[in-house]
Order: structure tokens, then C-alpha cells, then sequence
């Protein structure tokens, strides 16, 4: 146990330390309420373009970051509906988030999340993802972006990249249940946690998160195991506070943020 504790507070300081330098429209009367969910995915559920398996039957317009129009394809059936979920009595939201495919010229199809809001608590992430949008890409590599916007009838749509699988399901798809223990699984598990860190510690450079737990953090869907760090973006920012909220303590956000980042790390 003493060592067990040892090597994570190392990870963790490790990690930061190296790194820390370093979301108009139609056809949205099928949306159920529901409680706040991730951008991840679970790819036992696969649609006609290998992901989900059902057909997309809703269609939406939103307008896109650099003014394009965004045709996205969805669907409201439960298996539509992506990601993990978290509930706080204190932050109640009507929020779904589905796959969806935007649909562009010459048909080519892009996957993103969709999220949708029926709830004046879209303004915080909305906020900070604009924020995250003006910053350069190599500012902002381990932060999930947001695509495209919209609005209809009371809902806020809001088009993000699709992250792939949270670090707890990434490690558990690569190594077999039995194995999960053994020591000689310790390099992917450091891997894992460096990249994480890597994310935190960047969106720490403009504020704090306030929601650190693995199902958000998401591993790229084409991540190679074998890479020095694994790729992982930080998503969900519906409590986060940046530098530019002068009436909050960010600095204790962080604070909570690297305890949550330890406890998260222990559980793995």
C-alpha cells in the first residue's frame, strides 16, 4: 500500500510538472431530459458507419465556428445517446448528448458529439469552449473543441469533437481482466495518467475544471497504445471557471481539481 501510494503522488507530481510548462434548428421535439452526460463513447453500439446500430432518423442545422453550415444526423433512441454520466444536486441539467454524423460536401461524414441543453447552464461551457476557440490549436491540443452552435425553440445545440473511450474503459478494453493487476501493466497505466495530467495541466494555464474524474478524460479513438504518452483530451467544462471570472477563487478550483486528479488515479 505504502508503495502503491508513493508511485501515485510520483505520477502525479511527474506529470505535472513536465506538462504543466507545457459545443438556427429543426427537428429537436424527440429530445428527452436527462441528467448531464460525457462526450466518450462505448463502442459495443454501432450505427451503419460501424459506431451505433441503429439508423440516424433526426436531422439538424447548426452554424459551424468559421460560419459554415453544419448538417448533422442523429438519433433520440436510446442507443444514440453517448458517454458516461454525472448527476449533482447542485448543478441539475436538462442535457442529452448523442452521436451524430455532420454531413458534408461530397457527403463526407465527420463523427462529433452532439449535446444538447434545455437549461440556462449551457452558459458556463459555452463560455469557456468560446474561450478554448481562440486559442491557438497547439494551446489548446488536449482540450476537447467545439465545432459548431445553435438554437431552437429553448434548446442550445452544441456540435463538439467526439473523444473516444474514458481512461478507466481505454485501460480495461486493452488489458484482460485477469491481467489487470499485474505489474507489468504499470507502463500503459503511467502512460494513461501522464496524458491526462498533460490535459489538466493545460486547461489549468486558463482556470480550473471543478469535475475531474475519468469518464472525463477521453482517449483518442485511433490511439496507439505503444506511443510514449497517451493521447487524452479533457471534456465537460458545464462548472469550470476561468482566470477572466474575476469574482472566483480559480485557484482553488485547481486545488480541488489535483486532489480529484489523485483520488482518480488511486481508483484506476
Amino acid at each position: 500500500m505504502i508503495l502503491k501510494n508513493f508511485l501515485i503522488v510520483s505520477t502525479v507530481i511527474f506529470s505535472f510538472c513536465g506538462f504543466a510548462s507545457i459545443e438556427g434548428m429543426y427537428h429537436v421535439e424527440g429530445l428527452n431530459k436527462g441528467k448531464a452526460v460525457s462526450t466518450s463513447y462505448d463502442d459495443n453500439e454501432r450505427c451503419n458507419c460501424g459506431e451505433f446500430p441503429f439508423d440516424l432518423d433526426e436531422s439538424v442545422e447548426l452554424t459551424g465556428i468559421h460560419g459554415n453550415v453544419m448538417t448533422l444526423k442523429y438519433t433520440t433512441k436510446p442507443l444514440g445517446k453517448i458517454g458516461s454520466g454525472f448527476h449533482s444536486k447542485a448543478f441539475k441539467y436538462d442535457l442529452k448528448v448523442y452521436h451524430a454524423h455532420w454531413i458534408g460536401e461530397n457527403t463526407t461524414t465527420t463523427f462529433v458529439a452532439l449535446k444538447i441543453y434545455h437549461s440556462d447552464h449551457f452558459e458556463e461551457e459555452l463560455k469557456v469552449l468560446e474561450f478554448l476557440n481562440e486559442k491557438d490549436d497547439s494551446e489548446r491540443n488536449h482540450l476537447i473543441k467545439m465545432l459548431g452552435l445553435g438554437q431552437y425553440d429553448g434548446y442550445v445545440l452544441l456540435a463538439l469533437e467526439l473523444g473516444g473511450k474514458d481512461l478507466r474503459n481505454y485501460y480495461n478494453k486493452i488489458v484482460p481482466m485477469g491481467e489487470r493487476k499485474a505489474r507489468s501493466n504499470d507502463e500503459l497505466h503511467t502512460k494513461i495518467i501522464k496524458g491526462a495530467a498533460r490535459a489538466l495541466a493545460q486547461f489549468h494555464k486558463y482556470g480550473g475544471h471543478g469535475d475531474i474524474k475519468h469518464e472525463n478524460f477521453v482517449v483518442s479513438r485511433d490511439q496507439d497504445p505503444t506511443a510514449d504518452v497517451i493521447d487524452v483530451k479533457l471534456i465537460d467544462f458545464n462548472v469550470s471557471r476561468l482566470y477572466v471570472d474575476k469574482d472566483v477563487d480559480v485557484e482553488k478550483i485547481k486545488r480541488y481539481d489535483i486532489e480529484k486528479f489523485g483520488e482518480m488515479v488511486y481508483r484506476m
